[in-house]
């Protein structure tokens, strides 16, 4: 527009010029009315179109302004709609001066007036945020806007706490920029704004606790759990300590009836046979066979009740290698089969492991003459006596079996039961087997002191 109107006044001076020129010219102005009356109305409707566009360009700058006042409080009304809305305190700071501008919101999370924050500011001067900001988060906000002042962070963004009018702390999340600067480098103008985080905060803290209780609660329930393992070891070692008791106590009551029922029958019986071998007369040697039958019978049905009553009294007496090789022998007799028995040590070890082990290996035997048809067998016994550790193992070349498939579905009661044995003296087991490979068992038990030995057996 400005344009035009210079275009309107250049032609306006161009035209007079003219006229000015055909007047100097000399020429009669009764032969030039007709051009000059015709300027002057040029002139004239020249000068109505500029009027006429002046006030033109007038209209349309008040109503451009008008327009544009209009749209920046709508958009003002707008954007303090939206802070309100979102609870969102915005301020504009002065960096070297330390003034601040702030909007209403900024004040009113704190519990304060425009005027109350307005006057405290001003006579705490540029540190006044430090007087009502928690003394623990002065340093890191300070070393975050020292980061956004250099450059190192394009915004400034920080989490603290600030003092409520009531006195109480209020957790805000500032974010901030710088922008505009000094001539020399230095910050000058920063935008920002001020959040209220207090409840995400205290959200974070009550899951924080939760977290915490429930870790606690955990760790509680595995001590616990730890608690009654130990307990449920302790009773069963208890419980496996009055078994044996038992067992040993009915061994050595079976042996006496051995020794006091068995005995004089079988001395009946010799008699018997002594007074049968006296006598020619046929009735006496019926009524001998009769009662010698009688008392043979009595002393089978006797020793059948009491053959699993067996006393441990020889493997107390002898202890666990003299009494296994004992019981080797024995078997080794029979030419059935051959089992090789290797010790290092012929020195005892306390009588309840003697006892445990004992029970072990034979069962381990009895398993392999029953079940593994095998001709050989590998027994070694290894004492180191400075460790006190027993390491025992047992092989057979018999015809082997699924071990994994027997200890999955809880099959062999005699092997579980040896399993049982091992943890009671708190030892280690191991036991391999496969089908056509024999068994293989290795056993380490801590040696017993005097202290448990007694407390076993008392």
């Amino acid at each position: 527009m400005k344009n035009a109107i210079n275009y309107i006044y250049s032609d306006i001076r161009r035209k007079a010029e003219d006229f000015i020129r055909f007047k100097e010219s000399g020429e009669s102005l009764s032969t030039a009315d007709g051009e000059v009356l015709e300027l002057l109305h040029e002139l004239l409707d020249y000068q109505s179109k500029l009027e006429a566009q002046i006030v033109k360009l007038a209209e349309n700058e008040r109503s451009g302004r008008k327009k544009a006042e209009e749209a920046l409080s709508k958009t003002k009304l707008q954007l303090e709609d939206v802070l309100e809305g979102a609870n969102i305190g915005t301020l504009e700071w002065n960096v070297q001066t330390g003034k601040v501008k702030f909007n209403s919101i900024w004040a009113k999370n704190l519990g304060y007036t425009n005027t109350e924050i307005k006057i405290g500011l001003a006579l705490l001067g540029k540190k006044g945020w430090r007087a009502i900001t928690h003394p623990d988060d002065i340093p890191y906000a300070d070393e975050m806007l020292q980061k956004h002042f250099s450059g190192e962070l394009p915004f400034h963004s920080v989490e603290v706490r600030m003092r409520h009018k009531k006195g109480h702390w209020v957790w805000f999340h500032q974010m901030g920029r710088v922008k505009t600067w000094t001539e020399d480098g230095k910050p000058l103008l920063m935008y920002g704004t001020h959040i209220d985080i207090t409840c995400r905060k205290q959200m974070e803290e009550q899951l924080k606790n939760d977290i915490e209780a429930k870790e606690q609660a955990q760790q509680a329930l595995v001590d616990l759990n730890n608690q009654l393992e130990a307990r449920i070891r302790e009773r069963t070692t208890e419980m496996l300590n009055v078994t044996v008791d038992v067992e040993e106590r009915e061994r050595n009551r079976f042996s006496s009836e051995l020794h006091d029922g068995m005995g004089p029958l079988l001395s009946t019986i010799k008699l018997y046979f002594q007074w049968l071998a006296d006598t020619h007369d046929p009735e006496k040697k019926k009524i001998i066979v009769d009662k010698g039958n009688h008392s043979i019978e009595m002393a089978i049905q006797t020793a059948r009740e009491m053959a699993c009553g067996l006393s441990s009294q020889f493997l107390s007496e002898t202890g666990y290698i003299n009494a296994l090789n004992d019981f080797v022998q024995q078997i080794n007799l029979t030419k059935k089969i051959s089992i090789n028995f290797i010790a290092n040590s012929n020195d005892r070890f306390g009588s309840f492991s003697e006892l445990m082990l004992y029970r072990i290996t034979t069962e381990l035997i009895k398993n392999t003459l029953t079940y593994a048809n095998a001709s050989n067998v590998e027994i070694t016994f290894n004492y180191d006596k400075l460790k006190k550790i027993i390491s025992f193992t047992y092989a057979d070349n018999g015809v082997g079996f699924d071990w994994e498939e027997i200890r999955k579905h809880k099959k062999g009661l005699g092997l579980m039961n040896i399993q049982q044995r091992v943890r009671i003296m708190k030892g280690d087991i191991e036991i391999k087997s496969k089908p056509g490979e024999g068994i293989y068992v290795s056993i380490q038990i801590p040696a017993e002191n005097k202290t448990e030995e007694t407390n076993i057996l008392s």
